[in-house]
């Protein structure tokens, strides 16, 4: 009883000593795949807390469509990230792993994405980032190596809401270039 007790009172202060804070991102995607007429749209809707200790984990999942085959797919994508500040400067390193899996009409298969990342503070409101994300199937067979690099910038519209832009462009096997609007909430 005396240890559960002891337990819960660390617990407890972990919380309310900490800076967790819970969020919520909508995006809308729009990618121009290179060869094809074939553009895609997507929805993200990637709910997910930050914790005090430079952790971030969320769940990102996306509804995509092409333009003229008229076909859905999606996924979801359980994802880590961590944040680690360098120094008393304005840039931040960050690296993000993720273990997901694709709905598609010809079979769902599993991947993982591993994104290293930096961001510097332009003003206390406005970040720019850059980033590399590799994904790979887990699944023989399926075509989905891709390089994806990002680049973008994040404005605070205001403590809780964060308004971002991000275009990028992929490699290997899906050649295209996107552009991704996202609006954050935090709470």
């Amino acid at each position: 009883m005396k240890k559960s007790l002891i337990l819960v009172a660390l617990m407890s202060s972990y919380a309310v000593a900490g800076e967790n804070k819970a969020f919520i991102g909508i995006t809308g995607e729009y990618e121009n795949i290179h060869g094809s007429t074939n553009d895609s749209r997507a929805f993200h809707l990637t709910p997910g807390v930050k914790l005090n200790n430079g952790f971030t984990i969320d769940l990102k999942t996306q509804m995509s469509s092409k333009e003229n085959d008229h076909v859905t797919n999606s996924l979801i994508e359980p994802r880590v990230k961590y944040d680690y500040k360098i120094g008393m400067t304005d840039f931040t390193v960050w690296g993000r792993l993720g273990l997901g899996e694709r709905f598609e009409s010809t079979g769902n298969f599993g991947y993982y994405t591993v994104e290293p990342g930096v961001t510097y503070s332009l003003t206390r409101d406005i970040k720019l980032f850059v980033s590399d994300r590799y994904r790979d199937s887990i699944s023989n067979g399926k075509n989905y190596q891709t390089n994806t690099i990002f680049v973008g910038a994040n404005k605070n519209l205001t403590d809780d809401d964060v308004l971002g832009l991000k275009l990028y462009r992929k490699y290997n096997d899906t050649e295209s270039n996107g552009v991704e609007l996202e609006y954050t909430r935090w709470f």
